[in-house]
């Protein structure tokens, strides 16, 4: 068996005995599983919420991105930064109001809060139908990461047989607090793997990194110039404000998993104030986006960091590379499984009892695994293609997680419209042949959602203000 697969499996085993153990001592209630019972500090909270944000596109997205956009893929830690901005007066508010309501997750969040089993039901369809395909994104990227390293596909799929086994047995036994114990490690692993390969990586090629910054600026000179390569200013912008919308207001259902097990809202305000720091992390893959545009690396963008470290490392040395890379993969696909089986139990298939709930949340843990793991393995083009909707689609959730952080909460049918019209369009502009230039289909169609929003929450009144004084109260006490 080759040395990188026999190193890789046994850093996925490591990385599950982990996810165990961040179990011992928890209680095996519903709550426990999925918000750890609200006693996380604020260390473990930026460890965790750090784990959402940097996945396998840390590892290889970044790097294709700079290898087709040059300067343009700053975009990604420009709206990370807006995003902790907003999450700053956004997280606490969302954590005092989800404590007061006992909510757990966004779906049951929003059936409370408005009152609506309606719109909870459909917050939790979206959430379920648009995540899988990025959950699948972080299965197949452990298999590619095997595959460019072993140059062997049948080692790639074993790689993502084993990750997913291991990813559900300990999301099933830890839950969030599983996560957050493999967050540790993998922040750890990727800042320590990075850090080696963008040294070692422009030494091999380059002579250091100012020798790749000094190629680069001779031979590709518009790689520094916003629109000086495949994406303009439009793109760029656009994309900075539907991913910092989105991201602000907490759409993505598993980024929930890392504000609500906070111990106080204090908690979760000290923590966005010292995210940005992770941010600085992103400079790392850039850089090494740069050296692979500075020798114009041949093949697949998406391949273009694992070609390079194959090239430049010693079989065991990358083996350990490919470990860090399955981190990234497999802390955030923990947060996505917990997200979406808490929804299903919550809004979906909901139960009277905490037993029936924690049974249905273990059904859906292995059925989501099951499926996301058959997709990767055949590589589903259908999957794919809904990728492309995954945070435009999303990030139509936006008005109502905004509105409904407001004393007096609006109304749910001035919400459904919106969020209905908001989705539509943004399947219909991505498959429907309409050329709508560079522009980011979901901030067109988040342009309109909030328009028909806005005009029905002067239409139609607002909720009864007795119906949220209990909730409200109770949460400027928390």
């Amino acid at each position: 068996m080759n040395t990188v697969l026999v190193v890789t499996i046994i850093g996925l085993i490591v990385i599950g005995l982990i996810g165990f153990l961040g179990s011992r001592g928890a209680s095996r209630s519903a709550s426990e599983w999925s918000v750890g019972g609200r006693s996380f500090p604020t260390w473990t909270m930026w460890f965790l919420q750090a784990g959402e944000i940097f996945t396998t596109f840390t590892f290889l997205g970044m790097v294709s991105l700079v290898l087709a956009g040059g300067v343009a893929a700053m975009y990604v830690p420009i709206y990370l930064v807006c995003i902790h901005l907003m999450l700053f007066f956004v997280g606490p508010r969302l954590w005092r109001i989800s404590k007061a309501q006992g909510s757990v997750g966004q779906a049951d969040f929003l059936t409370t809060r408005y009152g609506s089993r309606t719109l909870g039901w459909l917050s939790g369809l979206i959430g379920v139908v648009f995540l899988i395909p990025y959950l699948q994104l972080q299965v197949e990227g452990m298999g590619i990461m095997v595959q460019l390293a072993t140059g062997d596909a049948t080692s790639a799929n074993l790689s993502m047989i084993v990750g997913v086994v291991i990813l559900v047995a300990f999301v099933l036994r830890a839950g969030v607090r599983g996560q957050a114990a493999t967050a540790y490690f993998k922040d750890f692993a990727v800042l320590v793997a990075l850090t080696f390969l963008v040294i070692v990586i422009p030494l091999h090629f380059t002579d250091g990194i100012a020798g790749t910054f000094d190629q680069v600026l001779t031979t590709r000179p518009e790689a520094f110039v916003i629109g000086g390569t495949t994406f303009d200013l439009t793109w760029f912008m656009t994309s900075v404000a539907i991913s910092a919308i989105g991201g602000g207001f907490i759409t993505t259902p598993h980024t929930w998993q890392a504000v609500l097990p906070a111990n106080s809202a204090r908690a979760v305000r000290r923590n966005t104030a010292m995210l940005p720091l992770f941010t600085l992390m992103l400079t790392l893959p850039t850089i090494l986006g740069f050296t692979a545009l500075a020798i114009d690396q041949p093949g697949d963008p998406s391949a273009a960091l694992l070609t390079m470290a194959r090239d430049a490392l010693p079989d065991w040395a990358l083996g350990l590379v490919i470990i860090a890379g399955a981190a990234t993969a497999m802390v955030p696909a923990a947060g996505m499984l917990i997200g979406m089986s808490t929804m299903v139990a919550s809004t979906l298939v909901p139960t009277r009892t905490d037993r029936g709930m924690v049974r249905v949340r273990q059904c859906a843990v292995v059925l989501i695994g099951l499926l996301t793991l058959a997709s990767a393995l055949r590589g589903s083009d259908l999957l794919a293609e809904l990728l492309l909707l995954t945070f435009s689609g999303l990030a139509q959730l936006a008005p109502a997680n905004a509105l409904a952080m407001l004393k007096r909460p609006v109304r749910a049918a001035a919400i459904l419209p919106g969020l209905l019209i908001g989705v539509a369009i943004v399947a219909w502009l991505q498959f429907g042949g309409l050329d709508v230039g560079t522009w980011n289909v979901g901030i067109i169609a988040l342009a309109i959602n909030v328009t028909i929003t806005a005009l029905l929450c002067v239409l139609i009144p607002r909720r009864n203000p007795n119906v949220a004084t209990t909730t409200d109260s109770e949460a400027t006490r928390v």
